[in-house]
């Protein structure tokens, strides 16, 4: 009888080991015939000697390529294993410089807004700049043919039109609310968007918001009021402007969630943002230069600073928040909505931190308790909306469980 090598394989990959098992091994040297009744000795057989020692330094050296005793699919899953930790070493790397882009360019997008918006108090005009030069960079997209041009029916002209009206009523009123109140102030009233997330939910999409969702709204809104009722900069136009804000933009997502649900068309979601920014570029272009245009050119000659620094500032919003947009697309085709969601928390926690320290913003204990009331609100929700989407809660959970069917309502009726 002769010993064969047997190549073991683990969690760890392929182990160095050579187990000696009793194999008859038919050679020219030694061959069983059948009509003798005996067998060659194959101990005694040099070239199977040789053979499995092969082997055994083959594995021993690390070195992994076809043989008898190493077959093709060994050798790639092991090829695989080695180039999946290469790989994912790479992935860690980038998608760690994808999170620092995301967080850097929403800060850098809202405290340049600020800046401008304090000496140059136009939000129209600098709203409207701002997507200007978005337009530019995403067409800048198809023209490098980094995107494919997408094609619009006819039908998809009225969704994109509505779309891109709400994406312009909800920068307008975003900005308008930077320049009233502090930047901490905005961002802590627009953590309530899950709260008209779930009031129009039912109504554009159908969809019935769970008993899950409604608990995690109460520290949302509670935290909301407390940052409020102490916030030192508080306005009822930042205030009103903000949560505005959140119900044009919520409206927006909301809207393209069933444009793309529906397959209206084949339009992806980068693509959808570009067309919808050029859209409201081309919607507040006139109405900011009926409104604020002959007030805005005449502030030009009185501005505190020079002329170019305005314009650079404005430049630098628009392109940050391109950046802003883009990387958080990226990051979402890499992770999963548990982890971006928690990443969208943590951004914003870093602007209104940012913003405190750079324009040295008053703010009380009772006003950091509430804004973080509010941003751990935000946190549970998401986590408990993608927790029931994916069932991690069980299908008897209490948590997951639509609130019509307690209530004997028709589903889809609205909030």
């Amino acid at each position: 009888m002769g010993f064969v090598g047997v190549v073991g394989i683990n969690k760890r990959g392929i182990s160095g080991v050579i187990q000696k098992r009793p194999l008859r091994i038919v050679t020219a040297q030694a061959e069983t015939s059948p009509w003798s009744g005996s067998q060659g000795d194959d101990m005694n057989n040099p070239g199977a000697e040789r053979f499995v020692n092969e082997a055994a330094n083959q594995v021993d050296d690390g070195v992994f390529s076809e043989g008898p005793l190493l077959p093709p699919r060994l050798v790639r899953v092991e090829k695989e294993k080695r180039e999946s930790e290469k790989s994912g070493f790479w992935r860690i790397i980038v998608l760690g410089g994808l999170f620092l882009s995301w967080y850097a360019s929403n800060t850098a997008f809202n405290v340049f807004n600020k800046q401008v918006l304090k000496v140059y108090p136009y939000p129209l005009t600098c709203t409207m700049v701002q997507f200007l030069v978005g337009s530019i960079m995403m067409a800048s997209l198809w023209v490098f043919r980094l995107r494919r041009i997408p094609v619009v029916d006819w039908d998809s002209i009225r969704t994109l039109g509505l779309l891109s009206a709400l994406h312009a009523s909800g920068f307008y009123l975003t900005n308008a609310s930077l320049g009233s109140v502090s930047i901490a102030f905005t961002h802590t009233v627009k953590s309530t968007e899950p709260f008209f997330s779930v009031a129009l939910s039912p109504s554009l999409l159908g969809e019935v918001p769970t008993w899950g969702v409604l608990a995690t709204l109460v520290p949302i809104v509670f935290g909301v009021g407390l940052a409020s009722a102490t916030e030192a900069s508080f306005t009822w136009f930042g205030f009103v402007t903000a949560m505005g804000s959140n119900l044009c933009l919520q409206g927006r997502n909301l809207i393209s969630k069933r444009f793309m649900k529906k397959g209206e068309s084949s339009i992806d979601n980068v693509n959808l943002f570009s067309l919808i920014s050029i859209g409201a570029f081309l919607i507040l272009l006139p109405i900011s230069s009926i409104v604020e245009g002959p007030a805005a050119v005449s502030a030009i000659s009185a501005l505190n600073v020079p002329f170019r620094t305005l314009v650079e500032k404005l430049f630098y919003g628009g392109f940050f928040r391109c950046v802003d947009v883009l990387t958080s697309y990226m990051i979402l085709k890499q992770v999963s909505p548990v982890t971006h969601s928690v990443g969208n928390c943590v951004k914003r926690a870093i602007v209104i931190t940012s913003s405190v320290i750079l324009f040295r913003t008053a703010i009380s204990p009772v006003n950091i308790f509430g804004t973080s009331l509010a941003l751990l609100g935000v946190l549970v929700y998401s986590l408990v909306v993608v927790g029931c989407k994916q069932n991690k809660f069980g299908p008897d959970s209490p948590l997951c469980r639509p609130v019509y069917e307690e209530l004997d309502l028709v589903e889809g009726a609205g909030i």
